[in-house]
């Protein structure tokens, strides 16, 4: 044909069509809506015009004239999206704040971070994940790195089996938001626990038990509707089906070398005074510290917990435990004043090299 529409609708009866998208031109093959287009409805209509095609009549096969336009369907295909389950987040105690990790909330297939009133949700810009049936291994980190007047910047970093998921991405929330004492809690299986209403999926919204911030606008007719609060509140089922298991929440937001030893079951960091050999630095002469100060304790890759470690010098340092710098004897030199040498020495302009006075 050379024009069609779709139409959808509730109930026709009561609320009419919504149109849903229209084209023209010469649709002679395969017409496919796009993946991004949603509508929630119980009728469709398809309308056609502009026939590109004749036939004969059955009866009439050859015959001049007898041939007429026709239309024709060769198949209809409607995919339903019953994604935007929470599998893990937190939440304040009546469940009306939260900020969780969500399963195919806004695209089919696709993770996103879900929040009331959209203060916090964010795409992940993933491709869609049907890899169903395997563990998978999640962390979400929360960090604070700013504020503005009576909001904070909060950082959020996902990560998929030990690598980074998405983007980071920094946010702004009111300061008080999920942060208060004895007021937050952690959330499994749904977007929150204000989303367990028995009728949370009613439609229009008006029916539903949900809170103003948890769905669609109260008052829509049609779906979706451009003053919605959010996109697919009570259109689709906040809760997730599958299975959860060793979960661990850590008080401050772990590193990417961190979350990628978590994965790993090593540690692949080190932060432990003992795990590494210790040196004294000119600015604390006698006092034994990893690495002499100057250099940082790491763990080998293949490292386990309580295993020692290596020194990794800063630059201009060297030794087991970084206890040399190039500037002093047998070493090139690297020193450019007397401030680069330690007490009672003095840089030698021409070779570089500290000297004892």
């Amino acid at each position: 044909c050379g024009f069609y529409r779709l139409w959808y609708s509730m109930n026709y009866t009561a609320d009419g069509w919504t149109l849903g998208k229209e084209d023209s031109g010469e649709f002679d093959g395969l017409v496919e809506l796009p993946t991004t287009m949603h509508f929630k409805a119980r009728y469709i209509k398809i309308e056609m015009r502009q026939p590109l095609v004749k036939i004969y009549h059955p009866d009439t096969p050859g015959e001049p004239k007898t041939d007429k336009p026709v239309f024709s369907l060769s198949s209809l295909e409607v995919k339903t999206h019953p994604g935007g389950g929470g599998v893990f987040g937190i939440e304040s105690l009546d469940g009306l704040q939260y900020t969780t990790l969500a399963y195919g909330l806004r695209e089919p297939g696709q993770w996103v971070i879900a929040s009331e009133g959209e203060i916090m949700t964010r795409d992940l810009g993933e491709p869609a994940d049907f890899e169903f049936e395997v563990w998978t291994h999640w962390v979400m980190t929360f960090q604070t790195v700013g504020a503005e007047g009576l909001n904070r910047l909060t950082q959020v970093n996902m990560y998929k089996n030990g690598q980074p998921y998405g983007p980071s991405q920094t946010m702004l929330q009111p300061i008080a938001r999920l942060s208060l004492p004895n007021q937050t809690r952690l959330i499994f299986g749904a977007r929150s626990s204000a989303h367990d209403k028995p009728n949370a999926n009613a439609w229009p919204p008006i029916q539903s038990g949900l809170d103003s911030n948890l769905k669609e606008y109260t008052y829509a007719k049609s779906w979706p509707d451009p003053r919605d609060l959010v996109k697919h509140g009570a259109s689709h089922s906040a809760h997730f089906e599958g299975m959860l298991r060793r979960v661990g929440i850590i008080k401050n937001a772990l590193s990417p070398e961190e979350v990628r030893g978590l994965y790993l079951d090593l540690e692949l960091g080190c932060h432990c005074y003992d795990a590494c050999p210790t040196g004294s630095n000119r600015h604390h002469p006698g006092v034994p510290v990893p690495c002499s100060g100057q250099g940082i304790c790491r763990r080998y890759p293949h490292g386990k917990p309580f295993q020692s470690g290596y020194c990794q010098c800063l630059s201009g340092f060297f030794g087991n435990n970084c206890e040399n710098h190039c500037s002093l004897p047998p070493s090139v030199g690297c020193c450019e004043a007397n401030d680069d040498c330690p007490p009672s020495f003095l840089c030698d302009a021409a070779t570089k090299r500290c000297l004892a006075r």
